[in-house]
């Protein structure tokens, strides 16, 4: 496999592995995973700012399906890190908080991830980090915008 060449989508995968493995492995001990930490923080972030958070903007915000994130919301909910509240002017819709609880588990994550992006960034020059940042930035961008199915080859 060695000379075998690597593109974006192998590093990016690659990375993305090596991310959630270091991530799992601390969250562990706090009784969460990767994407229930992720999602915690958005909606600790969320609350210390004022605004309110729908689980269409967790879905909207992570790319993420109804089902999935709603599973993640039941789990959260059972460790007490959560909790969804009825609208005042539309009860089929509900507000998510974080408790005392899910803020000071969020505080605690923070320090983690603060520490795996240190790790993450070690050796390499702010400017090209900065840099690095707004290419995968372009990336995602160009992803989200690009056109499902298919594209057939016109000569």
């Amino acid at each position: 496999m060695d000379g075998m060449k690597k593109g974006i989508g192998f590093y990016a995968r690659v990375i993305h592995n090596q991310i959630e493995r270091k991530s799992n492995s601390y969250l562990r001990d706090m009784g969460l995973t990767q994407t229930q930490g992720e999602v915690l923080t958005f909606i600790v972030f969320a609350h210390k700012k004022g605004r309110s958070v729908k689980q269409k903007d967790i879905e909207d915000y992570y790319h993420i399906s109804n089902p999935t994130v709603s599973g993640l919301l039941d789990r959260l909910e059972q460790k007490e890190l959560i909790v969804r509240k009825k609208a005042e002017d539309d009860k089929r819709i509900h507000y998510i908080e974080p408790t005392e609880q899910g803020i000071e588990l969020h505080q605690d994550m923070f320090d983690i991830v603060k520490k795996t992006e240190t790790d993450m960034l070690e050796g390499i020059d702010p400017q090209a980090a900065k840099c690095g940042m707004e290419f995968l930035d372009q990336i995602f961008s160009n992803l989200a915008n690009a056109r499902s199915g298919s594209r057939k080859e016109t000569d």
